[in-house]
């Protein structure tokens, strides 16, 4: 696949072979979510991505330039002129709720919807705060996320909203499950 080149910011012109290598690299994210609601009690209905637990939201307007080019053009959202109105949210990167020392990082997330009715989602993550070099590793993450959400010790008595070792218990098993996925050096890196 296409490599970040050194140097200013490129964008990503990514190839027919790139877009299929992606889409087989974030073809688990559904069974990600699945073992999230089943592993989570806060967690009623799927959503998108990773973007479950959200922190704040907000109407947000999309307007297209009119002039765009040729390729992008009657896609989507993608009219010339045309205006959208959608919501906009910032979410934490790792899909369940969970306690502020755990690993994390924040994202946006911007939703509108087509003419013909199809759910558009713009999703950013503010590059380098995120604890991961490219979507591959970010499913990792995720994998260690669903793995780790049923993760507990049952206690008689719980201290507060999350019992401590509860939340002891789910940080290991995230990060057994990215040790087994990425490797020792990178997995601590990655929570370093």
């Amino acid at each position: 696949m296409s490599e970040r080149a050194p140097g200013p910011w490129k964008p990503f012109r990514p190839t027919a072979e790139d877009l299929k290598t992606i889409a087989e690299d974030v073809s688990e994210i559904r069974e990600i979510q699945r073992r999230l609601l089943e592993g989570h009690e806060d967690l009623h209905v799927r959503d998108r991505v990773a973007h479950e637990y959200q922190i704040a939201g907000g109407k947000v307007r999309l307007r297209v330039d009119d002039e765009l080019p040729g390729e992008l053009k009657g896609v989507g959202l993608f009219d010339p002129g045309a205006e959208h109105v959608g919501v906009g949210r910032v979410s934490t990167g790792l899909g369940t709720p969970h306690v502020e020392p755990g690993l994390d990082f924040l994202g946006l997330m911007l939703a509108f919807q087509t003419r013909g009715g199809h759910r558009v989602d713009f999703l950013a993550i503010n590059d380098p705060s995120a604890p991961t070099r490219d979507h591959r590793e970010f499913v990792d993450v995720l994998h260690a996320t669903g793995d780790a959400a049923d993760a507990g010790i049952p206690l008689i008595g719980a201290l507060g909203e999350r019992d401590l070792i509860d939340t002891a218990a789910e940080q290991t098993e995230f990060f057994l499950t990215l040790r087994k996925r990425m490797g020792l050096k990178r997995a601590l890196e990655t929570v370093g």
